[in-house]
């Protein structure tokens, strides 16, 4: 079932729980939560929502689908209500929760495809968010009837059209000639159009589930259902920006889509923000417009920012001297001092900041620079406190939920829950220097790959190896989670620097291998992420790596496992490596396969 507009979010999704709870007061909500920031800022609104209308809820943390059935377990006989963030639309959730027969599950994913069996469930699973009806198969064509009777039935349907009952097999013997003749006909041309049918399905299943790509932010779609019902503030907008943010500087929507949606946020914006005091010191603003594409730039100093930031290190290759030289030059173009450009953002002079903006504008055309300036990008302040690109605030919340020096996972979230609680932006900056001290890790990383010869060329994609990752980094990349952003900072100055048309479309495949963390010392697992072509993720085309990671793994006979919701994102043991590389390189280098 879907609910693809705000009335039926209203009033098949928060109006249930709410009577539910009205009727109940011992009724329960599960809701359980993924490790993005997405979802966690989704989770932030909804949590708000149900503290107002006291609706009792447990939160769960979950990694993997795997983490979600062992939520479920203990409360599967008692739970009516399940609501699954950023998790769960790519599984039959009804089929492998296995909760009572009267739960209802409601899905806010932003992934696509969803699972043919979630939306074919009826009323019991609910999926909260807009499907494209014209890419949903038919129901005909991949469910048959025979799969919904009773196996007792189907049994005896099985063994009368084979011969195998004895007391058929008597009636037979009693027919004419003619009529066994036409029954043996009428069987063989049933089983010819079901053969023809499995083969059908099969193909349309593939083509359904071939891509993974994202499309609305499930925080913009709690704070949707918060302005319908009248609850929402600048805070939970707050938040759902976050959420709309993390997708873009992930690279899970492209650069046109969200300029596109943020675009058509600007209501939000002047009706949230019209009556603010300009003159209160406690005032909490957002605003939108251009400004330099530097990631944390203005918490730290432009020199850095500017050779961290994956865009301008893949242009000037930070990690060299000449890159560092070449830097100088530009800063020098546009009368920067080397003093001014070497210190922190806040300390810079006045007339700096004020016109760093435009100066940047100048010399990107003549640098040929042209995303050194955003189209645009939301800023927060508080009071009369420098702003914040709330980019880098999701940047620094998923470095938060990355962190491998807490004991779990679900420690993370808690944190970074209570960073979005904080009112005067101290947690946020706490923040925001997680995200600054990560990205330095990752862009030591990128300059080791570039120096150790790591990036190999495989004809049909490219490759790069980490081996023991978390000796690098130490609590940045420890988790699994650390390694998608690191993925797409090596891809792209690889790219960049290669300026080569064709290594700009192959696919990227990153391998590493982590230090077993400390709930599991003994693990020998290696992982893998694939991306689809730099130029495929810069337009917003879909990831295909999921379907190639499955034909290698069923090619060798090897067992895998996704440690995330995403299906281009496995793991396998360190033994099976090389053997998954191997089939990795035929997979690719059939025509079939779709790389290139």
């Amino acid at each position: 079932m879907i609910l693809d507009n705000p009335k039926d979010l209203s009033q098949n999704f928060y109006s249930y729980l709410l009577n539910k709870s009205r009727s109940n007061r011992e009724h329960r909500v599960l809701i359980l939560c993924a490790t993005d920031v997405d979802a966690v800022c989704a989770v932030k609104i909804l949590l708000h929502l149900f503290n107002c209308d006291y609706i009792l809820y447990s939160l769960t943390i979950c990694s993997n689908f795997t983490d979600c059935i062992k939520a479920v377990k203990p409360v599967r006989e008692t739970v009516r209500s399940i609501v699954m963030i950023n998790c769960g639309a790519a599984e039959d959730v009804y089929g492998r929760l296995k909760a009572n027969k009267d739960a209802r599950y409601f899905i806010l994913d932003s992934r696509l495809p969803v699972h043919l069996h979630n939306l074919y469930s009826g009323k019991a699973v609910r999926v909260l968010r807009k499907v494209d009806a014209s890419e949903i198969p038919a129901f005909d064509s991949v469910f048959s009837q025979e799969e919904d009777e009773p196996p007792k039935k189907r049994a005896r349907t099985d063994s009368s059209v084979n011969g195998d009952d004895d007391d058929t097999m008597s009636q037979s013997s009693e027919m004419s000639g003619s009529s066994q003749v036409e029954n043996i006909r009428e069987r063989r041309e049933k089983e010819r159009k079901k053969a023809e049918w499995e083969v059908n399905r099969k193909i349309i299943e593939s083509n359904y589930y071939k891509n993974v790509s994202y499309e609305d932010s499930s925080a913009m779609k709690m704070f949707e259902l918060a302005h319908l019902i009248s609850k929402d503030d600048h805070n939970l907008f707050f938040w759902a920006i976050i959420g709309l943010c993390d997708m873009f500087v992930q690279r899970k929507i492209s650069s046109s889509e969200f300029v596109k949606k943020s675009i058509a946020l600007q209501g939000h914006v002047i009706r949230l923000t019209h009556n603010v005091d300009v003159e209160n010191r406690q005032a909490f603003r957002i605003t939108y417009g251009q400004d330099l594409a530097l990631r944390f730039y203005r918490q730290w100093t432009i020199f850095d920012s500017m050779c961290s930031t994956p865009y301008t290190a893949s242009i000037f290759r930070t990690w060299e001297t000449k890159g560092h030289q070449k830097l100088h030059e530009l800063l020098a173009d546009m009368g920067f001092p080397l003093s001014q450009c070497k210190q922190t953002f806040s300390a810079m002079d006045y007339e700096i900041k004020e016109n760093m903006v435009e100066w940047f504008k100048e010399q990107a055309a003549q640098w040929n620079l042209p995303d050194l300036i955003s189209s645009g990008t939301f800023l927060a302040s508080y009071g009369f406190n420098q702003k914040f690109q709330i980019n880098d605030i999701a940047l620094g919340l998923h470095a938060c939920l990355t962190l491998s020096d807490t004991s779990s996972p679900e420690e993370n979230v808690h944190e970074a829950l209570e960073i979005l609680s904080k009112e005067d932006f101290k947690r946020i900056e706490y923040a925001l220097r997680l995200g600054r001290d990560q990205l330095s890790i990752f862009r030591n990383i990128v300059q080791s790959a570039f120096e150790e010869r790591l990036f190999v060329g495989m004809n049909t994609y490219l490759q790069v190896c980490l081996d023991n990752i978390s000796s690098t980094g130490n609590k940045f990349t420890g988790r699994p989670e650390a390694l998608i952003p690191l993925a797409l900072f090596l891809q792209q100055t690889y790219v960049v620097r290669a300026r080569g048309n064709k290594v700009s479309k192959v696919p990227f495949v990153l391998v590493a291998e982590l230090q077993p963390p400390s709930d599991d010392p003994d693990n020998d697992w290696v992982y893998f992420v694939g991306l689809p072509g730099h130029d495929n993720i810069n337009s917003g085309v879909t990831n295909f790596m999921g379907r190639a990671f499955r034909e290698a793994a069923g090619r060798v006979k090897i067992d895998i496992e996704q440690w995330s919701f995403d299906e281009y994102t496995i793991r396998t043991r360190k033994k099976n490596k090389i053997t998954f590389l191997d089939a990795l390189i035929l997979i690719f280098s059939l025509p079939s396969s779709g790389a290139v």
